[in-house]
């Protein structure tokens, strides 16, 4: 299964809980660290089938920041929706 990508306009670096959409059941936490075109990649392997959400949250000069991106997982394949 690919990465779920998501693209920021500077460095980050914090932390993404993944949680079951339906259940808000938390899965994992990860940290996430951008790379050098400002892409995070986060590992989703071993989510099942189903709609999920990812929360990052980072600093960025000395505020704190969140999003949210929904995703859905169909047949072990990634279908990525927008960030919130």
């Amino acid at each position: 299964m690919e990465d779920l990508i998501i693209q920021f306009s500077h460095h980050v670096q914090g932390k993404v809980q993944l949680r079951e959409k339906l259940t808000e059941n938390k899965v994992k936490m990860l940290d996430f660290k951008s790379d050098e075109d400002f892409t995070v990649k986060i590992n989703i392997q071993g989510l099942t089938d189903g709609e999920w959400t990812a929360s990052l949250e980072w600093n960025h000069d000395n505020k704190p920041f969140f999003i949210e991106e929904h995703f859905k997982i169909v047949d072990k394949k990634l279908i990525q929706k927008k960030s919130t």
